[in-house]
């Protein structure tokens, strides 16, 4: 099932070099950034650079379409370069919209044609789409809601896309080095955002957060804002470096057995690199994140020796924190009780979720909840309507689309993780994907509202991407089961084959 013809083509596209792809990729995206952005030093070069860059951006596309294994390196693109400071609102949204169409667009009558959306997971999520739809209708900011249904779907169409190809475990293997190789473009440009912006630009100060005005109401009084200097580079703000960490960590653990060489080599950077970019961002919940998921794969995989080494690094690292006081005072910093001010926004949404528990407010309202004149704080981050964030994808879910259709978005997407770990052959390698990038990125949404369907962030779109392969995975399997069922029940007395199809049925569960 989910037949299709077009993988063969893509054979001719491995033979480009992939150090050859990614220095092209380079170049059009630093070109992109500096001539569509609001960029503080545009000059005739860079100008000229954008103008090069602009059709090399429109054939990648056009290529990633005819070419789906190549799909998720420019989606990638797509959600990470959107996240650019230099980049307006009046360009943001035609540049991602547009370009997440070229891609959706063109892959619908292929996945139309296989059926995917008619199976399983696929088939409840689009039933889920379609409550979305119906919430826009008294969304508290239907605009916003209707942009990122559509956003969403595009999404999910273009990932349905890419998985019609899957065949074997390599091709899993390659769709996942393609999104990290667009992750590595734009560890690339932070990287060199390091040495060529200015200081004031790269890096986030705490007065940000603040208005003009309410920095001089603080002066009068006698107090300050405190606070690290956080590095941001080129993203609009430093969470952007910790989420790109959590998904290049996860997806070269995820990669590493089977590199080798050079791509070893290429992996262990990259690892090592957006480790150091995320310490200067002082971004800790994806890293948390990411140490919770590893710690899980250990216990998994070695079981006690992995329990052991687990409580091995959480009594060295104690023991460093206590022993050494600017380790402690770097991790207690803030306003560690409510973490960092998350708790009292929490006590807000959920009393709002207790009062409409069923219709929600609206798909992915998010912030707009905060412009009730009941909420306390009304300066800073929260009085950017539905931009503002909730700080956790969970109550984000039941704010808008209600509890009984987050209970279903729960269900839909765990379902085929939990049939993974059951199974026990991994062809596809979907355990250490679970532990790598689907832990991390579920335990990341407890403090971040970063994990909407499919779309709403680079890690919706990581998760998005392994969630396809793993329901993927879970109907095939299923598919053959079955077969395999009837193909013995006509080879059974009647008597036998019936007994053996109520375990089969079990089996399948």
């Amino acid at each position: 099932m989910f037949e299709d013809d077009d993988f063969a083509s893509s054979q001719r596209f491995r033979a480009l070099p992939i150090p050859a792809l990614c220095a092209i990729a380079v170049i059009a995206a630093f070109g992109l950034v500096f001539v569509l952005g609001d960029s503080p030093s545009k000059s005739f070069v860079l100008v000229a650079l954008g103008a090069i860059a602009a059709p090399i951006a429109v054939g990648g596309i056009v290529y990633a379409v005819r070419h789906r294994e190549w799909a998720p390196f420019a989606l990638a693109l797509v959600f990470l370069l959107i996240e650019v400071s230099f980049l307006s609102d009046s360009t943001r949204a035609p540049l991602h919209y547009g370009a997440l169409a070229m891609l959706a667009v063109p892959m619908l009558p292929a996945v139309r044609r296989s059926g995917i959306l008619g199976t399983g997971g696929f088939r409840l999520y689009v039933i889920y789409f379609a409550w979305a739809a119906v919430t826009v209708v008294y969304s508290l900011s239907p605009l916003y809601s209707g942009a990122r249904l559509v956003e969403s779907v595009l999404a999910m169409i273009a990932l349905a896309g890419c998985v019609l190809e899957v065949r074997q475990p390599d091709d899993v293997s390659r769709l996942l080095l393609h999104f990290l190789l667009a992750c590595g473009v734009v560890l690339v440009l932070l990287a060199l955002s390091t040495v060529l912006m200015p200081h004031s630009i790269s890096w986030a100060s705490p007065q940000e957060s603040y208005t003009a005005q309410e920095l001089a109401n603080y002066a009068k009084q006698g107090l300050s804002v405190d606070g690290l200097n956080r590095f941001r580079g080129m993203l609009n703000n430093p969470n952007d470096v910790g989420a790109l960490m959590l998904i290049v960590v996860g997806l070269a653990l995820v990669r590493w057995p089977a590199a080798q060489g050079r791509e070893r080599l290429m992996l262990a950077a990259m690892i090592i690199a957006s480790l150091m970019l995320d310490f200067l961002a002082d971004s800790r919940s994806p890293a948390v994140a990411v140490g919770i998921g590893c710690a899980l794969y250990a216990i998994w995989k070695w079981r006690l020796r992995g329990i052991l080494l687990c409580a091995g690094v959480l009594a060295l690292a104690a023991a460093v924190v206590s022993f050494h006081s600017g380790f402690s005072a770097y991790i207690d910093r803030g306003d560690v009780s409510t973490l960092t001010g998350r708790t009292d926004i929490w006590d807000f949404i959920v009393r709002q979720i207790q009062a409409r528990p069923f219709l929600g407010y609206g798909y992915e309202t998010s912030g707009t909840v905060f412009q009730s004149r009941y909420f306390p704080l009304w300066w800073g981050p929260w009085d950017l309507g539905p931009h503002s964030s909730l700080h956790n994808g969970y109550l984000g879910h039941a704010l808008g689309l209600g509890i009984p259709a987050t209970i279903l978005w729960l269900f839909i997407v765990l379902r085929p993780w939990v049939f993974a770990l059951r199974q026990p052959q991994d062809p596809w390698n979907l355990k250490p994907m679970f532990f790598f990038i689907a832990v991390p990125a579920l335990i990341n949404n407890f403090s971040e509202q970063a994990l909407g369907d499919f779309g709403g962030g680079i890690i919706a779109l990581l998760f998005g991407l392994a969630w396809v392969i793993a329901e993927r995975s879970r109907v095939v399997a299923l598919e053959k089961i079955r077969v395999e069922r009837e193909r013995a029940q006509v080879e059974l007395p009647r008597a036998v084959a019936a007994l053996a199809s109520a375990q089969w049925a079990r089996a399948s569960r």
